[in-house]
């Protein structure tokens, strides 16, 4: 018996191929569909334009249409100045406004808006100038001791520097002149003795011999002998004198005389130190009134500063509204009491207004400095207001309150011109014109209809309905663009989940069984 595969009919095996291509062909269809989709972003009609839209014949439809269709991205916010001054008060302590300009005046640039309390204050400046003079005074005092200093330095210096070389010259004149003048005069002395003492010898033995001979008495020879003995003792003492001269009077002369010209030196050393000293004592004296009187000047500087705080004039012309406050705390008025830095008074430029807006992170790509937009208060909305965008933040911001988790970007626009009649506060409204086309094809949102991953109209060929997809591109408030799908002039069901449910859900079915088949093919 042959085994193997059973034989298979041709025209089974050419219904089977023409299956296979159809589930292949309906695939990359329907992979062309989600290729070709495109982000969809709120839009709104380009102000000053109307989409056309032709009322369809048959009820419940529309026509296909060609015609302008404005990208706009609305958002509100509030008007605000671009130049806006807020008034504080920048008087270091909690005080009293004794006058404030009425809310709503108009004030030119250097009016008085406001006035503190300055009683205290004045009391304040009054004590921080007398502490400034008598800073100034003490300075001065300082400087004058210093030179008085430099002067009784100068003496105290040139009394030691005598005393110094007064004991040189004596310890150097000593050496020099004064002991060798003592040693030979003692010598002369002494000879002069030896010789007394040797003529006193002779006369004493001539008076002996003449005794003998009868010639003398024994009185004088007595008298001689007393004459030897005083020259003796003369000489004696001088020999004497000389002896203790060089072995001790020398020396404790030398040593004196060194001790004092020594003592001298450091004498004047010290004085020199000292005198040093003193300079530097005084001067840190000077540097310490210098800086006291630095430190008052300062205080006074911030005391007059303080008092011109005390009047609040206005830095520009425009009109004086007051601060909005906190409930804690009390509205502003006279005798009203104010704390440091609390905000008095905004004096809003009305010349240039602008208009702070946010929008979606995935509008950022749409908007740029520069881009035109249009501006309408809630309280006048038919008076539409010219602008551009002006900043953009570099990052994005939590949404606000309950969508924190939302990415936002803050955007500026600004009015073309001033409006003086405007106020800021004001709700408003914001078309960012972000791009435009002269020429789209649109339908209404109300034809389109999203199933699955894919967009479906439903248009009209006679009495039939046939479910197309189709490729949406750009759109406005109410208008989609259609790229592919629906040709110009062709009839498309408004509503069609309402209208059109039953070949709704044949399409789906139908797509259902194709993408099941395209499933088992793939396995």
């Amino acid at each position: 018996m042959t085994t193997g595969r059973p034989p298979v009919d041709s025209r089974s095996r050419r219904g089977f191929v023409l299956r296979r291509w159809l589930v292949v062909l309906s695939l990359a269809a329907i992979g062309g569909v989600v290729g070709s989709r495109t982000a969809v972003s709120s839009r709104v009609a380009e102000p000053g334009t109307e989409t056309p839209e032709v009322t369809a014949a048959i009820p419940g439809t529309t026509i296909a249409t060609r015609g302008p269709l404005s990208l706009v991205l609305t958002q509100r916010g509030a008007l605000d100045c671009v130049q806006k001054t807020t008034l504080y008060s920048k008087v270091e302590w909690e005080t009293k406004l004794t006058y404030v300009l009425p809310e709503g005046s108009f004030a030119k640039k250097g009016d008085l808006i406001a006035a503190l309390d300055v009683a205290k204050l004045r009391e304040e400046y009054g004590s921080e100038r007398v502490d400034v003079m008598m800073a100034e005074t003490a300075l001065s005092a300082a400087e004058d001791a210093l030179l008085l200093q430099r002067i009784e330095n100068e003496n105290v210096l040139a009394a030691a520097r005598l005393k110094k070389d007064i004991a040189e010259l004596s310890l150097d004149g000593y050496k020099a002149a004064e002991h060798p003048f003592q040693v030979r005069d003692l010598e002369r002395q002494i000879a002069a003795a030896e010789d007394a003492l040797h003529t006193a010898q002779e006369k004493f033995d001539f008076a002996s011999r003449l005794l003998l001979k009868g010639y003398k008495q024994a009185v004088d020879v007595d008298r001689e002998r007393l004459a030897v003995a005083q020259a003796k003792q003369k000489h004696d003492n001088l020999v004497e004198s000389l002896r203790v001269l060089e072995k001790h009077g020398h020396q404790r002369n030398l040593l004196s005389l060194t001790g004092s010209a020594e003592s001298a030196d450091r004498g004047l050393t010290r004085a020199e130190s000292l005198a040093q000293t003193r300079l530097i004592v005084r001067g840190m004296q000077i540097d310490a009134q210098r800086r006291r009187l630095l430190r008052q000047q300062e205080q006074f500087r911030w005391a007059t500063r303080m008092l011109q705080e005390c009047e609040i004039r206005a830095p520009h012309d425009g009109q004086v509204v007051y601060a909005r406050l906190p409930d804690s705390y009390e509205p502003i008025a006279e005798g009203v009491r104010v704390k440091f830095l609390q905000p008095i008074a905004v004096i809003p430029d009305r010349s240039r207004m602008q208009v702070a807006v946010r929008i979606h992170e995935t509008q950022r790509r749409l908007v740029e400095i520069g881009l035109p937009a249009q501006i309408c208060t809630d309280a006048d909305p038919r008076r539409p207001l010219a602008g551009k965008v002006q900043a953009i933040s570099q990052f994005p911001v939590s949404g606000r309150y309950p969508n924190y988790d939302l990415r936002e970007y803050e955007v500026k626009v600004v009015l073309d011109e001033g409006q003086e009649d405007l106020t800021p506060g004001l709700t408003a409204k914001v078309d960012l014109i972000a791009a435009s086309k002269s020429d789209a094809l649109q339908v209404p949102f109300d034809a389109v209809t999203e199933v699955d991953d894919c967009y479906l109209a439903f248009v009209r060929e006679g009495e039939k309905v046939i479910p197309r997809q189709v490729t949406l591109g750009e759109r406005s408030q109410d208008h989609v663009e259609i790229l592919s799908g629906i040709e110009e002039g062709e009839l498309v069901v408004l509503d069609p989940r309402e209208r059109c449910s039953e070949a709704l859900a044949a399409w789906e079915r139908g797509r259902g069984d194709v993408l099941q088949t395209a499933t088992v093919l793939g396995e």
